[in-house]
């Protein structure tokens, strides 16, 4: 079985060969019609895009926590307006009555909940809703309705795959040694524990993974079918291949930032 910084620097070559390759085709724009060029630069840059943005959370969910005080209410109201700019995904809300501070990775929670809740409504359809309980032990309690089996593993936007006791060792080093819970259409993170979770090395791999995935992904978001359907005498050739390796270059350094890893 591969490690996770394997698993980070395959996905990272493979950012690369597609980098590679959207250069390759920008090269070659002369002996292409507008017509195919800008839709298919466009696509290339949407999987890049993809790729790139499913590399930083994979990066956050295995990289060491970086401890903090945080509340856990703002935390899921956070994932619940990035769920809202998906329709078909029902929303969580936060049922907290009063701020509750925490000791934790807010960012790693973030991910290992919609990791959760992505997963839930894509390969089972059904909706859920999260609470968060503050009394005796605080725990978040996501509740799928109508009542499903519960995925086993756990797909990252096509490009990674995490199974129940991977997702449960992220909770863990999430929340400084609390636990995920399930049992028949509800699952239950607990906030608090006392499991082991080891510390981090002052220069971790995954941290710089995550910084240069998330610089990396703003660079590429406005690009995702930015010229869409090409209509004659809009753009010049030249201009539109100039703008398109003009992000190509900066993309490949921002990956430089990572070295040889």
């Amino acid at each position: 079985m591969s490690s996770n910084r394997e698993i980070l620097t395959s996905a990272i070559a493979g950012i690369r060969d597609e980098l590679l390759n959207l250069g390759v085709a920008l090269d070659n724009a002369a002996s292409s019609s507008m017509e195919t060029l800008a839709p298919d630069c466009d696509q290339k840059f949407k999987r890049l895009y993809e790729h790139a943005d499913a590399t930083r959370r994979y990066a956050v969910l295995a990289a060491p926590p970086r401890l903090q005080l945080y509340d856990p209410a703002k935390t899921l109201n956070r994932l619940s307006g990035r769920l809202r700019r998906q329709p078909a995904t029902p929303l969580p809300q936060a049922t907290a009555e009063a701020s509750v501070s925490e000791y934790g990775d807010p960012q790693k929670i973030y991910e290992c909940v919609h990791l959760l809740t992505q997963n839930i409504q894509l390969q089972s359809g059904a909706g859920f809703q999260g609470e968060l309980a503050v009394e005796v032990e605080p725990r978040l309690v996501i509740r799928v309705s109508p009542s499903v089996a519960l995925p086993e593993h756990f797909t990252l936007d096509g490009h990674f795959t995490l199974d129940w006791d991977m997702v449960g060792a992220c909770w863990t080093a999430a929340t400084h040694g609390g636990h995920l819970a399930r049992a028949e259409e509800v699952i239950i993170g607990y906030l608090r524990g006392d499991r082991p979770v080891f510390p981090a090395p002052e220069d971790c791999l995954e941290w710089r993974i995550t910084e240069v995935m998330q610089r990396l992904s703003r660079l590429l978001l406005p690009w995702r079918s930015a010229i869409g359907v090409y209509e004659p005498g809009y753009m010049a050739i030249d201009d539109i291949v100039a703008s398109y390796s003009d992000v190509v270059r900066n993309a490949f350094a921002q990956l430089e930032k990572l070295g040889s890893e």
